[in-house]
């Protein structure tokens, strides 16, 4: 991989604080829930509305090509997400707690595509599997403080804490980060331009429409399975928080850095579908044994 220039390294490390934020508040919001009484497909349409909203994305992301700009979007899309997560905490229902996580992720759909946008526009590809380490490291930051925040500070410090790191992110990019404006496409008008953009066509080897159908069926079965694995390991965990933020952010944060890293590494020399065919492979092994295992340890052995 080619150095990186400063303006990359600026969104990298926006990113990592990003990560920070949701190893806060993404193991701790379906916990949340539960203690809300929440039911279990409650439970399963928040944790998947942040994909949900990504087809808002396109949208956003389309209105930041025709104008050529990032740092607007990224700067207004996060902020305004930042706004109602800091005042999740203090919701005093179940509804009212899911509205305001719901509205916090609508936003984000504002600001996330021209991050990746930008990212991509000046590392090239490969910049997304160190993205991907990185986000992982941040992640596992976050979870790992979970149990401290939340012991000193409770609920409610767990999400003004995580709106706190968000902001700071977004200081970092208004002070430090300078765009280069790119090509306007070449559409009379904004609606020209969407109405083009929207068009359901993929500008790709007819074949790849097959990695599409997989990852989407695979998505399904993440999704479905995702906050009742969560829950389990909660309860497995004796419903400590701290013990449950560990292992969750060795899981899906050190784990994870690791395997990006590891898997930039084996696309180069093998390409990606054998990586993804033995990734699917390997999760239609682990959740059965998630879902019949009791013991705690080897709950968190196989998750992890």
């Amino acid at each position: 991989m080619k150095p990186l220039k400063k303006a990359t390294l600026i969104l990298l490390s926006t990113s990592v604080l990003f990560s920070v934020a949701n190893g806060l508040i993404w193991p701790y919001i379906t916990v949340n829930m539960y203690l809300f009484e929440s039911n279990y497909l409650e439970m399963v349409f928040v944790d998947a509305f942040p994909a949900l909203s990504y087809i808002l994305s396109r949208i956003w992301g389309s209105i930041s090509d025709y104008y050529g700009r990032r740092k607007p979007f990224m700067a207004l899309g996060f902020l305004l997400g930042a706004i109602p997560l800091a005042f999740a905490g203090m919701a005093g229902d179940l509804y009212s707690f899911i509205l305001l996580i719901l509205i916090s992720n609508f936003f984000y759909s504002i600001g996330y595509p021209s991050f990746y946008a930008a990212l991509g526009r000046l590392g090239g590809r490969e910049i997304y599997g160190l993205l991907e380490a990185l986000s992982s490291i941040g992640w596992m930051v976050g979870a790992g403080l979970l149990g401290y925040v939340h012991a000193y500070w409770g609920g409610i410090g767990v999400y003004l804490t995580a709106a706190t790191i968000i902001l700071l992110s977004i200081a970092i990019i208004l002070i430090l980060y300078r765009e280069e404006r790119e090509k306007r496409g070449d559409y009379p008008s904004l609606i020209d331009h969407l109405r083009d953009s929207l068009k359901l066509r993929i500008r790709a080897d007819p074949l790849f429409k097959y990695v599409l159908i997989a990852a989407f069926i695979a998505w399904i079965s993440t999704y479905w399975n995702g906050p009742l694995l969560k829950i389990k390991l909660y309860l497995l965990m004796e419903e400590s928080v701290g013990t449950y933020g560990l292992v969750m952010g060795l899981g899906a944060g050190l784990l994870s850095a690791l395997g990006a890293l590891l898997v930039m590494a084996l696309a180069r020399k093998y390409g990606g579908l054998p990586l993804l065919t033995f990734g699917l492979l390997a999760y239609s092994l682990f959740y059965p044994i998630l879902g019949l295992v009791s013991s705690p340890l080897i709950f968190s052995i196989v998750f992890i």
